[in-house]
């Protein structure tokens, strides 16, 4: 690290580390642009000693703090130790390592070797997920694994975490900060901006839990006083001028404009030449960084010399600049302006120079288009919103490059209306069903009519009517079965189809599926096929001999396991609820316990790509325990264009929950679920459902409903008339004899709604019938 210069900070040095050696939570304000990055850095440095270790993270980063503590522990290695520590670590490690590694300056840690050691052990412990599905994988459960190790081995007996900006501070990285508190040797100091308090304090409400009071440092972070101005000038060999004080005044005292000055640059943007005027309205206008010769081609292109600069004159063009601290490099050579000395407040750009200079950037983008950061891709797409046809090629960049860091975004998928090519129309199609949204590519695929007689639309016709359950959404499964010669797009088909019959009413077909040897659908058949493992995760759950049941989700757990994350805990998930559906029955309870532990650990980093997993974790704290899963059941939110589903099982759970102390609410809630969600559905076990559960609150509030009772029994639950029989048998007799309520009848009538995954990503039925080996 450089030469770490610091000057007439040494009381607030004292605030901090005298507040941190006896406080677990502290709160700083600050005034913005006053040196505060500065002074946390080296509060930072002189916080790492022997038995202490410090972490700083910047909230305005666009990486979460968990990424910007693993990156600060993997850069702080030199590459031979590193090496050391991965040789024989698989490709998935050494690829997360890889993308951690970064050659900026970084605090050092007296303590780097067992830091390292610990946080590859770390990643290698918490790895569930394979190459294909890195983005998956989630940092932080391996900086919580590092701290449990560091608290069972002793050696560390104090983790300091300063976080710059809270009021910044990302949603995912909340829960984080949450989960480090509950460490003992953890004290976090959060700093906050006088000028967005609100946020701030919002953000640590959600943070700050009733174990501990945050404390507040009673003085503010103030911008430069005199004395440390003339400090800053003596440490940096230069001469100070009174008058100075007089312009830092105007300009409020900025910390950045005084090292401007120091630096020789008198913040008067009209001496600055035309050219390096030019340089800084690009990177304006651009607001993002860009690669060195990218914007050299940008330059040369609109600044009209007779020569084009070379590579060695804009190198020192480019230095001048960020030796005057309005540019910064990193070690790929992107160049970022520096937003806290350089605005529009200072460099005038007119409506022409705005658009002459975003038509120059993307004409030079035009040549590098693959090459593009997702930055810029959306400056070309925002900036070409007149011109579809080059603004969908942007868009389809964008989108492949999200998709690979599982992070599509629907507002650009919601941008491509016509397009071009069938590969093209797959993929955006699926992207959006992978985000559980179906109205959509549902239209885009009838709009697309030189295309919608394709295998693969059709496939992705059929899967998108049965999540929206339109039209007559089983015989279009059937038709795609039925014409297939290929066991894998067949398989993936059935899994669909399967859940989709027993949706639709259809139960007698389901059970010939699931127990007819001789039937040509029998689901033992797709056995050969690579995706088995989806359709047996879907029939199990009705299976009643318990060592069977178990079994298959064993098997499907062990296909996903340390593969794919996702589905994985979505299997977890089902098996939860079958487990819990067997309860009574011997080998189910101690496994369901033993999952139980597996589920809380996966629910701390709650993720919406496996969130119905709140669901029926809920429901086990309802049946099996005395907590309160309401956090868990709201967590489930409507979405229209999706299925509804889970939401109104979220809902009926939850009634059923207040039903237990406040049976009158219940039945109000159930009112409210009816008419809004309920009436208009066309799911028929979701109405059965709800008509179950809907008996008993009534019953709860001594309404004895002989009717519904009747519509009941004439309609059982996916065909389950034993079920319904001795459903039915239990409210007769208790009707008949006029019996009340009894509190133990709770448990005995609720029907748990469990939401169960029976999907998979698009993109696996269409690579189906591209697989050589899969024809039957």
């Amino acid at each position: 690290m450089s030469e770490f210069k610091f000057v007439c900070r040494e009381e607030e040095l004292n605030f901090a580390q005298e507040a941190l050696s006896q406080k677990k939570f502290i709160i700083y304000y600050y005034f913005n642009d006053s040196g505060l990055t500065h002074y946390l850095k080296k509060l930072s440095l002189n916080l790492n000693i022997d038995n202490e270790i410090c972490f700083y993270a910047d909230c305005a980063k666009n990486q979460s703090i968990a990424v910007q503590i693993a990156t600060q522990i993997i850069s702080s290695s030199d590459k031979q130790k590193l090496n050391k520590y991965t040789q024989n670590e698989g490709l998935v490690i050494k690829k997360i390592i890889d993308s951690l590694t970064t050659s900026i300056d970084i605090i050092p840690f007296v303590n780097v070797g067992a830091l390292m050691s610990g946080f590859t052990t770390a990643i290698k412990d918490t790895l569930d997920t394979d190459i294909e599905h890195l983005s998956d994988y989630k940092i932080e459960k391996a900086i919580i694994s590092m701290l449990r190790q560091l608290v069972k081995k002793r050696k560390i007996k104090k983790v300091f975490f300063l976080i710059d900006d809270v009021s910044s501070l990302k949603p995912e990285s909340l829960d984080f900060i949450a989960k480090i508190m509950d460490f003992d040797i953890v004290s976090v100091l959060v700093t906050i901006p006088n000028n967005y308090l609100n946020i701030g304090t919002e953000n640590l409400s959600k943070i700050c839990s009733n174990a501990f009071e945050p404390f507040e440092i009673d003085k503010v972070f103030e911008r430069p006083s005199d004395n440390m101005i003339k400090g800053l000038y003596r440490c940096y060999d230069r001469n100070f001028d009174e008058k100075y004080l007089n312009i830092f005044n105007r300009y409020e005292r900025n910390i950045h404009i005084i090292m401007s000055y120091i630096r020789g640059f008198h913040m008067d943007f009209m001496r600055l030449d035309k050219n390096s005027i030019f340089l800084l309205k690009i990177m304006l206008i651009l607001d993002t960084s860009i690669y060195i010769k990218t914007l050299k081609a940008i330059y040369n292109k609109g600044i009209h010399l007779s020569a084009n600069i070379n590579d060695s004159d804009f190198k020192i063009f480019i230095n001048t600049l960020i030796n005057q601290g309005f540019l910064g490099i990193d070690q790929y050579d992107y160049i970022h302006l520096n937003n806290n000395i350089i605005s529009e407040d200072e460099i005038k750009i007119t409506l022409v120079e705005r658009l002459t200079i975003s038509r120059d950037i993307i004409d030079i983008f035009e040549t590098c288009k693959t090459e593009l950061t997702i930055p810029q891709l959306k400056f070309a797409i925002h900036n070409l919103d007149k011109d579809y046809s080059r603004r969908k090629s942007y868009i389809l960049v964008l989108l492949k490059k999200e998709k690979i860091a599982g992070q599509v975004e629907q507002q650009y998928l919601d941008m491509l209306f016509y397009l071009d090519n069938k590969l093209d129309l797959i993929n955006i199609c699926s992207m959006y069903y992978n985000l559980q949204v179906y109205d959509v590519p549902f239209l885009r695929l009838q709009q697309h009519t030189d295309f919608i007689e394709e295998r693969e639309c059709q496939d992705l016709i059929a899967l998108l009517q049965e999540r929206l359950h339109k039209d007559n959404y089983c015989q279009k499964l059937w038709e795609q079965l039925n014409s297939s010669a290929n066991i894998d797009e067949q398989c993936l088909l059935m899994a669909v189809l399967f859940t989709a019959l027993f949706n639709n009413g259809e139960n007698e077909e389901c059970l010939k599926i699931l127990n007819d040897l001789n039937y040509k659908f029998y689901y033992k058949r797709f056995s050969a096929s690579h995706y088995y493992h989806f359709l047996l995760r879907n029939v199990s759950y009705y299976m009643e001999t318990v060592e069977e049941g178990i079994h298959n989700y064993s098997y499907c757990l062990s296909k996903f396991r340390n593969s794919d994350p996702v589905n994985y805990n979505r299997t977890l998930s089902n098996f939860i609820g079958y487990l819990m559906k067997q309860i009574n029955k011997k080998p189910a309870k101690s496994i369901l316990e033993s999952k139980i532990e597996e589920v809380k650990s996966i629910l701390e980093f709650n993720d919406q790509k496996y969130l119905y997993l709140n669901i029926n974790y809920g429901i086990y704290l309802m049946l099996e325990t005395n907590d309160d899963p309401t956090q868990y059941f709201e967590s489930i939110q409507f979405n229209s264009g999706t299925t509804e589903t889970p939401y109104i099982y979220a809902r009926i759970n939850q009634a059923l929950y207040i039903a237990k102390n406040d049976p009158a609410k219940a039945l109000s809630c159930l009112d409210e679920i009816f008419y809004t969600l309920i009436c208009d559905s066309n799911v028929v076990p979701t109405k059965i459902f709800y008509k179950i559960n809907r008996l008993l609150v009534e019953y709860m509030n001594n309404i004895n409903n002989t009717s519904l009772l009747e519509e009941i029994k004439s309609a059982p639950l996916r065909g389950d008339e034993k079920y319904t029989n001795k459903l039915y048998s239990f409210y007769a007799y208790r009707f008949t004899n006029k019996i009340r309520y009894k509190t133990s009848d709770w448990k005995k009538c609720f029907l748990p709604g469990y939401i169960f995954y029976h999907g998979f990503n698009a993109e696996l039925l269409m690579s189906s019938l591209a697989m050589p080996n899969s024809r039957m």
